[in-house]
């Protein structure tokens, strides 16, 4: 992840930090349109999430489900302190000025 941070601007390194999660220890880049999710700041405002039955083996343990009807033009938003944290990506993120999804989460 290093490397790829290398030829970025400041705030490139900052955009890409905060842009990516951490998913059975790596780190992924979101590439489409998962960027425009948001972090639920009350536990019963999330609005999507995993599968209803990911536990009984439904879904695919990746894709987003609406968790509820969700209105044209609403934010869609997630629980981003359910997310695993990486010690080492966060000393990533601190390093170049930015704040990762799952330490927002962790601040509500």
């Amino acid at each position: 992840f290093r490397r790829r941070l290398q030829p970025l601007t400041p705030a490139e390194r900052v955009e890409l930090c905060e842009h990516v999660y951490c998913w059975e220890g790596k780190v992924v880049e979101i590439l489409d349109d998962g960027k425009y999710w948001n972090h639920a700041k009350q536990k019963d405002g999330q609005n999507t999430g995993n599968h209803p039955d990911e536990a009984a083996g439904d879904g695919d343990g990746v894709s987003s489900y609406a968790l509820r009807d969700i209105a044209a033009g609403e934010e869609l938003t997630d629980d981003y302190s359910t997310y695993a944290a990486l010690p080492w990506f966060e000393q990533i993120c601190s390093e170049a000025g930015a704040e990762s999804c799952t330490s927002v989460g962790h601040r509500f």
